[in-house]
């Protein structure tokens, strides 16, 4: 058997002591230690540079350093061939023109290089028209410095500014002007026009968009031509500019027609836009609303239709007659769901309670039991009364 080390024991009595710690003193190391983990990633992310934060600053200084070695090598590049382009047409000739006949000679003379010259001739072979000074500037290849410099020097031909002669019915030529009465040009070449005969050209030459312009010969249609200036000005598009153009509007009178009322249950849609206030889109609504009511049993039911006026409804009663005698009806006992909802004046609610009451009961012998037992309300009946037929039945045993 070994003897002991006495120092041994001594350094081994050491280590326990310095390591060697109390139930509390554990405890408070178990605490300790998840704080410390915590703190030590808190710091290593935030002193831990992101790539989306250096990468652009990265980029940055690259492209900075980049830009200044190209400007040391071409000092003032871009400004001096702008400065050259800007003295090439400062150097042109300077005379009055037309952007619409102007040829590729005279164009190089006003300063327009070759390439900016057929440019200009392209645009207009593609159909475009300069009806106006400022409708040149929309050509790509005029410069906003080029037009400042032609623009009092460009003149529209007459037959350029007028999109096409506009004649009315009595054989008046509606010309357009231009010039105020001082001479000066208008800026957006307002012109006398009857709007019953302006085209879309025409419209658009006014100043109206697009959109504006199909609103218009939409509601032109529908209403079958304005009557007058104040009918012009009730056009939704037209509201707002109506003051500026209503010293411009000429509206032809309509010729004179003998008073023909046209029945309005037999007649088809090329007698119907005869009617003065029937255009051609309204006609076909009644047609078709005539065809799913199985015909009109008043008159009034001519104002349901969408886009009938009172003015134009007034107008129009002068001129039909209504035979209700062949009204088609459905015989309510027997008819399909397909067929009842074809009828405007019956409801998804109603056709549901007909269908259940139908089945229950076998149908009705008329009207007034169909409000008795609530399948229709007392409006409701009024309404559809001309158009039902009460066939016999069997009761459900």
């Amino acid at each position: 058997m070994k003897p002991r080390n006495p120092y041994g024991e001594k350094v081994r009595e050491m280590l326990r002591a310095l390591f060697s710690y109390t139930p509390r003193e554990k405890r408070g190391i178990l605490y300790l230690l998840p704080l410390l983990v915590l703190l030590s990633l808190l710091v290593s992310t935030l002193n831990r540079p992101t790539f989306e934060k250096s990468f652009p600053r990265y980029a940055d200084r690259v492209l900075d350093s980049l830009n200044d070695a190209r400007r040391e090598q071409y000092p003032d590049r871009s400004t001096t061939a702008g400065k050259d382009s800007a003295d090439r047409s400062a150097r042109g000739e300077l005379f009055a023109f037309d952007p619409n006949t102007v040829s590729l000679p005279e164009l190089r003379r006003l300063g327009f290089t070759e390439r900016q010259a057929r440019g200009i001739l392209n645009y207009r072979a593609a159909g475009k028209v300069f009806r106006t000074p400022e409708a040149f500037a929309d050509c790509y290849t005029v410069s906003p410095q080029m037009f400042e410099r032609l623009a009092p020097l460009i003149v529209i031909g007459a037959e350029f500014r007028t999109p096409g002669r506009v004649e009315t019915s009595t054989g008046q030529t509606l010309h357009r002007t231009a010039e105020t009465t001082d001479g000066e040009r208008r800026p957006d070449s307002l012109f006398l026009f009857d709007p019953n005969l302006l085209d879309r050209e025409g419209f658009r030459s006014l100043g109206f968009s697009k959109r504006q312009t199909e609103a218009i010969l939409r509601y032109r249609e529908m209403i079958g031509g304005f009557r007058d200036a104040e009918e012009f000005a009730e056009c939704y598009p037209v509201r707002d500019r109506f003051r500026e153009l209503e010293q411009y509007v000429r509206i032809a009178p309509p010729p004179e027609r003998k008073p023909v009322r046209v029945e309005l249950n037999t007649a088809d849609s090329a007698l119907l836009v005869t009617v003065k206030g029937i255009g051609a889109v309204t006609a076909a609504r009644i047609v078709a609303y005539r065809t799913r009511l199985g015909g009109f049993v008043r008159t009034e039911q001519l104002q349901e239709i969408p886009g009938m006026t009172e003015r134009n409804y007034e107008m129009i009663l002068q001129q039909i007659s209504l035979d209700s005698s062949e009204i088609r009806k459905i015989d309510i006992n027997f008819a399909d769901p397909k067929r009842l909802a074809e009828h405007p004046y019956l409801t998804a609610l109603a056709r549901r309670k007909i269908l259940k009451q139908r089945q229950l009961k076998g149908g009705w012998r008329t009207i007034g039991e169909m409000t008795d037992d609530k399948t229709l309300s007392v409006q409701e009946a009024e309404k559809l009364s001309p158009y039902l037929r009460f066939t016999p039945f069997e009761s459900p045993q």
